[in-house]
């Protein structure tokens, strides 16, 4: 089972989630407080922002470590060009390289 949280999604991204089957895989939580304990009970986090400001959520699953996967952007590659275990990156941008 994948959480989703989120402050918004498009109606693409939903329609994409039913196009693709995905709803018995996919539970949409909305914006929730206690991320924490969410990530203590999480095996991976997957963080697919293309853009990022900071990225204090991807300090907080390293923390808890969660090995997280996001795109080179922001403060993921500072992570991981420190050699952060729990950092991966995902080089392409679609859903088949990132399914696969």
């Amino acid at each position: 089972m994948v959480l989703v949280i989120y402050f918004y999604l498009l109606d693409l991204q939903l329609d994409t989630i039913v196009d693709l089957n995905l709803s018995m895989h996919i539970e949409l939580i909305g914006w929730r407080q206690d991320i924490s304990a969410l990530m203590d009970e999480a095996d991976v986090f997957l963080h697919l922002s293309i853009t990022e400001s900071y990225g204090q959520v991807l300090l907080e699953a390293c923390v808890s470590q969660l090995h997280v996967f996001a795109f080179p952007v922001g403060i993921a590659q500072d992570l991981h060009k420190l050699a952060n275990p729990f950092m991966h990156l995902l080089a392409v941008q679609s859903p088949e390289a990132i399914s696969g």
